[in-house]
């Protein structure tokens, strides 16, 4: 009887941990992101398959976007990790003026993944994929962020970033202007590429896995250039390059889904673990 009450102990304070969140702060976070247990994560919800809901900009709104929540999320007070994708420059659209344009965000990464029911990550995810008209600005993005953090039971330890094209090199933009006072816990961007190199003095103390294709002819160096001048500032965390030999500017099918595994190029970082578990291990 006397273990039976300290597993009901554990179990009841992890729970406290999970639902902390709702009598924290929602501003941006002040510290930095670190390795941490998932005793937490392994308290959520199975996800059974749950709403992808698209929701169309207004002139309330800073981006019209998709946003898929676990199954149960409406029958429960859970807070949930999320993950923010950036979509690429041919996804770019305004849902105020044309609604369909909305459902250009489907076509690739996550978004796509859950529309083809094919959304497996081991642990429960909010998932935001919002629409931008040209690129995302950082300040803007940062308000958004904000913004879904208000809406939302999102567990602002664990908000996590990814981008592709276009979306990959806005994920490195946010991430050098808001760093120690952003959201993110971890970062994904792929075959990001730059008109300008991002500072990367602020980008340092940031689990950052950059991926890109080998024969993306401008990005593939651009994105080498950036995680190299990153790892040679003395980063508290290395930041990583996986790339693929014979694959061109679209490396993120085989990123998002796993398939890639294996085909990476062994010089670089190996592709050894889904990009979801690694995101997982950091919280901020």
């Amino acid at each position: 009887m006397k273990s039976f009450n300290v597993q009901a102990l554990s179990i009841a304070l992890s729970f406290l941990l999970i639902f902390s969140n709702c009598n924290k702060s929602k501003d941006s976070q002040t510290s930095m992101p670190r390795i941490a247990s998932d005793a937490d994560l392994k308290l959520l919800p199975k996800d059974l398959g749950g709403v992808h809901t698209p929701v169309y900009l207004t002139n309330n709104l800073v981006y019209g976007y998709y946003i898929y929540t676990p199954s149960g999320y409406a029958d429960n007070q859970v807070h949930y990790p999320a993950l923010i994708f950036l979509h690429g420059s041919g996804e770019v659209g305004n849902s105020m003026v044309k609604q369909s344009d909305l459902q250009k965000i489907l076509a690739y990464g996550p978004p796509s993944m859950i529309n083809k029911k094919n959304w497996a990550p081991r642990y429960p995810m909010i998932v935001i994929s919002p629409q931008c008209g040209f690129k995302f600005k950082p300040d803007s993005l940062n308000n958004f962020i904000k913004y879904i953090v208000s809406q939302y039971r999102i567990d602002i330890h664990r908000i996590y970033l990814t981008g592709l094209s276009t979306g990959g090199s806005d994920t490195y933009n946010y991430l050098s202007k808001f760093s120690s006072n952003g959201y993110i816990a971890a970062s994904v961007p792929m075959s990001a590429g730059f008109d300008k190199q991002p500072d990367v003095s602020n980008l340092i103390n940031l689990p950052i896995w950059n991926f890109c294709g080998e024969s993306d002819d401008t990005k593939i160096q651009q994105d080498i250039n950036i995680v190299s001048d990153i790892n040679q500032n003395s980063p508290s965390l290395k930041a990583k390059i996986t790339t693929f030999p014979g694959v061109g500017h679209n490396c993120w099918d085989i990123t998002y889904t796993g398939s890639g595994m294996g085909k990476e190029n062994k010089s670089h970082d190996a592709f050894n673990m889904s990009i979801y578990d690694w995101m997982f291990q950091y919280i901020k």
